[in-house]
């Protein structure tokens, strides 16, 4: 799969995202595609597939918080040559550890991969992950942002929408798209012919017409599948 599909992939499926998934989502997307960028047991310590019971795990930082020895010898037991490649000796490491993006801002260490500093900052700054998985994954996919292009109602209309299914918005809290998909009703089937209605309490779509209709506040999920089986036997 070339680089241009990688990122149209990302940015697809992250419309449908919350801004907190989309790195985790980056995040499988490259450990999908570049296997590579990984090495053997990497990604296994990762998502938590290995652990350790070690409470004085070797080589443990004196700069570092007591609390994150287990996570630490996670890391020592089972990758002793990042642990030897980090050189906690360095004086810059104490820096480090109070850096307010430690991600950005690693010591000079050689032989060290840009993951293996994704799996030091969940080891030992887990305050900081996040930002350091949007960082890599960003760097690895060649993008400026995991955040999806904003698009128009009137973009995805003319892209991604057909007459013979119904459009569902789903909407966060202070979020209201009704303004600007009543002005492209408007532009497309004309003022008059344009219905909106407020769905709950009882109300039901008692007439059809030529143009379009909206429904608001639909309560189930289940009364919009309902209607779209509807809208696809009368186009038939």
């Amino acid at each position: 799969m070339g680089g241009g599909l990688e990122v149209k992939t990302l940015y697809f499926v992250g419309r449908a995202l919350f801004k907190t998934d989309r790195p985790m989502f980056a995040l499988h997307v490259v450990h999908g595609m570049k296997e590579e960028t990984f090495e053997k047991n990497e990604w296994e310590a990762f998502v938590g597939s290995l652990v350790s019971t070690d409470d004085k795990p070797r080589d443990f930082p004196q700069w570092a918080p007591v609390e994150r020895k287990r996570n630490f010898a996670i890391l020592s037991e089972n990758f002793p040559r990042l642990i030897e490649n980090f050189d906690f000796g360095n004086s810059n490491w104490n820096r480090w550890s109070n850096e307010q993006e430690c991600e950005l801002n690693f010591p000079n260490v050689r032989g060290v991969s840009a993951f293996e500093k994704v799996l030091l900052v969940q080891a030992l700054r887990p305050d900081r992950l996040m930002s350091a998985i949007n960082t890599f994954c960003c760097n690895e996919l060649d993008v400026s942002t995991l955040a999806p292009p904003a698009q128009s109602l009137d973009e995805l209309y003319e892209k991604e929408t057909s007459s013979m299914y119904p459009t569902m918005l789903i909407t966060t809290p202070g979020a209201d798209p009704s303004k600007e998909l009543e002005e492209l009703a408007y532009k497309c089937v004309g003022k008059e012919k344009w219905k909106s209605l407020a769905m709950g309490g009882g109300q039901q779509v008692s007439e059809r017409s030529a143009g379009g209709v909206v429904t608001k506040e639909c309560e189930r999920l289940k009364f919009t599948i309902t209607i779209a089986l509807k809208m696809r036997r009368l186009k038939r």
